[in-house]
């Protein structure tokens, strides 16, 4: 009556016990026979990338002793933090595309022209193929690999997809804008799975879609045959990237944002993307295989403003935006607000020592891939382009001497403003200043880089990080060698950068002599309301359409 169930269990006679105790022993001896394949097997990696998620829009950074309750809640992502490595000063690009593709690649965007445009739904381009990703690296050493989420690479010919460029498995969107529910951009639906349109997806919440996928796939590698091959999970979460909607239980955990519909949608969206986030280790742990998993997390750069009352990008931005605090400027923008965000690395194969610390040197999205095949002890047997990354695995594991990473270029961006522009009269969808570098402490922004006379115009700016973290004491006129030092190394990198032309957002696309410069722009396929982005040119890269 009272709904408990009673279970009545009859206890065992003289050959069950026996039997029992051969298949227990038995167990045990399968056991351990396959602790040698376990212990041999590369560790798993998980690599989660948030979309336009401030550094304090994580709850590890957004609460203190004094206020205990973060801004926004990220409990899970603060949980990460705390049993593994937070890296305090992790850099990234300030727009989507240059991030994902400095990860995949572990080079500069610069050196491929990605530096003032993320990749439009039209535009017939995308990361050089003669671009070695990271999971071709990690397939040459027995590695599964799958990406559920946001790809933002190009997709205009097929070589360009996540299938060609070294992962078995995708599902998500190849652009960036789409509704989170409907999964539509501009005029095309945005959601394939194995790069074919799956529209029996609509109106599900991509976050969740992402989830589903990720424990999905989880729970696949833990069984059978699968156990005998490590895996390598690229997790890019659309959220928390506009149009902000978020699912309405996650709307009522932020009434106090009721009056400002835009920010309440954000801050559930992000919280939203922590539970998601929390299924997906949950599904590690429940598996077995958290133990031989190693997790990485990152925003893929700086939170935008926009919402109501939040001042939007400018040239020479002022503005420290409370999702950004206590840094200057925004996503779109080389200021520290723009691209220094939350980056941790957890995994119960840290040394106990390491867990719950930090390591408080500069670490760079390029650093990734070599630390990545550091972890792995993955060999290198393809020839690739020279990384700018730099292998932080002995750092984050607790070897001091290895935090020797000295220097990061944050952005080159080569397309100068017009003289005399205004604040919000910029070229690019990133405003001056365009190029920034970081040596130790000291770090130069410089209005831009000129291509035609190989050298840094307009204003420059030097900031100490350390002294001041909002970049609020220009120090470029007490400091002057330090600013001819800097200047010089930049100024290097520049003479680098303007070997390749810049991506454009419209026509010729990377310059009138790039091939495809004269090609149309791509649109969706299909016939009236069941039209989808889809490769569009037919034809190798380097072919014409």
């Amino acid at each position: 009556s009272t709904g408990q169930r009673i279970i009545w269990c009859r206890p065992l006679n003289a050959d069950a016990k026996l039997m029992a105790w051969k298949n227990s022993g038995m167990r045990v001896i399968l056991l351990l026979l396959l602790l040698p394949l376990v212990s041999s097997l590369g560790p798993n990696v998980v690599f989660i990338l948030i979309d336009d998620t401030g550094f304090n829009d994580i709850g590890y950074n957004n609460k203190s002793s004094s206020s205990p309750i973060p801004r926004i809640r990220t409990p899970h992502i603060d949980a990460l933090a705390e049993t593994g490595v937070t890296l305090t000063n992790f850099y990234v690009q300030p727009i989507c595309t240059p991030t994902r593709a400095a990860l995949m690649t572990g080079r500069y965007p610069f050196r491929y022209g990605v530096t003032g445009y993320t990749i439009s739904a039209d535009a017939p381009w995308g990361i050089p193929v003669n671009e070695t990703f990271l999971p071709e690296f990690l397939k040459d050493n027995g590695y599964a690999t799958a990406m559920f989420g946001k790809w933002h690479l190009g997709f205009y010919k097929p070589e360009y997809l996540p299938m060609s460029r070294g992962f078995d498995r995708q599902s998500g969107i190849y652009n960036a804008l789409a509704d989170h529910f409907s999964h539509v951009i501009g005029p095309g639906y945005d959601w394939h799975v194995n790069q074919t349109t799956d529209w029996s997806l609509k109106g599900q919440y991509s976050g969740n879609l992402v989830r589903d996928n990720a424990v999905a796939y989880i729970r696949e590698r833990s069984r059978g045959s699968h156990l005998s091959e490590p895996f390598f999970l690229y997790i890019p979460f659309q959220e928390a990237h506009s149009p902000y909607q978020a699912p309405q239980e996650y709307l009522d955990m932020y009434p106090e944002l009721a009056g400002t519909p835009e920010r309440q949608n954000l801050a559930g969206m992000i919280t939203h993307n922590d539970d998601m986030i929390g299924d997906i280790i949950a599904a590690l742990h429940d598996t077995g295989l958290h133990s031989n998993t190693i997790v990485f997390f990152c925003a893929d750069n700086g939170g935008p403003g926009g919402q109501e009352q939040v001042p939007t990008p400018s040239r020479f931005d002022s503005a420290v935006l409370d999702r950004n605090w206590p840094f200057r400027g925004q996503k779109h923008e080389v200021y520290e607000g723009g691209v220094r965000v939350a980056g941790v690395v957890s995994s119960p194969l840290l040394p106990e020592e390491a867990v719950g610390s930090t390591v408080d040197s500069i670490v760079h999205i390029t650093d990734m891939l070599p630390t990545i095949l550091s972890a792995t002890s993955s060999s290198i047997s393809r020839e690739h382009l020279p990384w700018d990354g730099v292998d932080m695995w002995p750092c984050i594991t607790g070897h001091i001497p290895s935090c020797q990473r000295s220097d990061v270029v944050l952005n080159l961006n080569t397309v100068c403003d017009p003289p005399g522009s205004s604040a919000h009269n910029f070229t690019t969808e990133c405003p001056a200043p365009k190029a920034a570098l970081r040596v130790g402490e000291l770090k130069l922004l410089a209005e831009c880089y000129n291509v035609s006379t190989g050298t840094l115009t307009g204003r420059r700016m030097l900031y100490n990080l350390t002294a001041d973290p909002s970049e609020s004491h220009d120090l470029s006129t007490e400091l002057h060698q330090e600013l001819a030092l800097l200047s010089a190394k930049l100024t290097a990198y520049g003479r680098q950068a303007a070997k390749i032309p810049a991506l454009e957002g419209a026509a010729p696309w990377q310059g009138e002599g790039y091939y495809c410069a004269n090609c149309t722009p791509g649109r969706p396929k299909g016939s009236k309301g069941k039209e989808s982005w889809e490769p569009w040119c037919a034809g190798p890269p380097g072919q014409v359409c």
